[in-house]
Parts: structure tokens; C-alpha cells; sequence
């Protein structure tokens, strides 16, 4: 997923001065690596600028076509962690991002606060984390609900991780515990 691929959605040839090249009708450039560099100094981005905007040229990492925001930030340098894309598939990880620097920030952003809930029993049922001190809906970021079994030991840790609305579940990871004799002996986890 680290190609930089320019699709040219007219059928009019378009050429990029900035750069030397041109984008043939209704086809596509693939951008050598040696080039990237040459595509994200100011004076390349602003001429691909308009065309991004426009929707004339969709910028393709190799799978996806990006958006016009995504597009002109990943044809800037990925020395910024806003220009690095995050594949956020749930068959790779269980982070949810569009760019590393969403990743980061939300991992690492110093207001953040957690609210444990407890059974009658006194038994954890779950934790709620929020991404300032203020714990509501909006701010919810994700809930860890445990289960237990017979021995009070931890049978099931199922994490939800919500988009921006609180509500809204982006991914669930489940992590199931094994205990053989009370003795921890794995965990797996799997995520949707």
C-alpha cells in the first residue's frame, strides 16, 4: 500500500509542469519512488492541487483511491504522521485511524479518563474510556466488558472501539482467556 498512483478521470491528457510529466487520458501515472520527493515540494502540490479537488486526477496508493484530502496529504512526504495513511482493516490490527497522527492522538492524548462499572456481586462488568475527563456519550472512546467464569477467574475481555459519535461501534475485539486450574495458560483475540 506505499505506491503513489495518479488516475487521470478526463479524456484529455493531463500535463503536471511542476514535475515534467504527463497524466494520459482516462489512464494513470505510477510515480517511481525516486519521484516522491520530486511530487510533494510546494510547487507540485499546488498545481496538483486543483486537479485533486477537482476529482480530475484521484491520487491510489496501490489499493484505495483517496479522497481529495487523503489523496493531497499522501503525496506529501510521509515524513508527518498526518501523511502516512492507516490501514485500520480488521483482519490487520484493532487500532481505528485514517492517518497515524489519528492513531497517536488517540491513544496518547493526556485528558482521558475511565469509568468502571461493577455487578452486584462486586465482579468488574466493565470500563468505559473517555477521551477528556468529561465521561459522556460523545467522549466515549471504547468499553471493555469482562465475563468471568466459575472460578472468578477473567473468561472474556470484549472490547468496543467507537467512532466519534460514542455510540457508533468501528471494531470489536474479543479476547478470550484460558485458566487451567486457576493458572492463566493462553489468550486469543480476534476482531470484527
Amino acid at each position: 500500500m506505499d505506491d503513489k498512483i495518479l488516475k487521470n478521470t478526463t479524456l484529455s491528457d493531463i500535463t503536471l509542469d511542476s514535475v515534467g510529466i504527463v497524466v494520459p487520458a482516462s489512464s494513470q501515472y505510477n510515480i517511481d519512488k525516486i519521484q516522491y520527493s520530486l511530487f510533494s515540494t510546494d510547487s507540485a502540490i499546488l498545481e496538483l492541487t486543483t486537479y485533486i479537488n477537482s476529482g480530475d486526477i484521484v491520487v491510489n496508493n496501490g489499493t484505495d483511491d483517496l479522497d481529495s484530502t487523503n489523496g493531497l496529504n499522501y503525496m506529501r512526504m510521509s515524513d508527518h504522521a498526518k501523511n502516512i495513511l492507516f490501514d485500520d482493516s480488521t483482519s490487520l490490527n484493532t487500532m481505528v485511524g485514517v492517518n497515524l497522527q489519528d492513531v497517536i492522538n488517540d491513544i496518547s492524548t493526556p485528558d482521558v479518563s475511565s469509568k468502571p462499572t461493577y455487578n452486584i456481586n462486586g465482579e468488574l462488568d466493565y470500563i468505559e474510556f473517555f477521551k477528556s475527563a468529561t465521561q459522556t456519550t460523545i467522549n466515549r472512546r471504547g468499553k471493555a466488558t469482562i465475563t468471568y467464569d466459575v472460578n472468578l477467574d477473567p473468561a472474556t475481555e470484549t472490547w468496543e472501539l467507537y467512532d466519534v459519535d460514542g455510540t457508533t461501534v468501528l471494531k470489536t475485539v474479543i479476547v478470550t482467556y484460558t485458566f487451567v486450574n486457576s493458572i492463566f495458560t493462553k489468550s486469543e483475540r480476534a476482531t470484527s
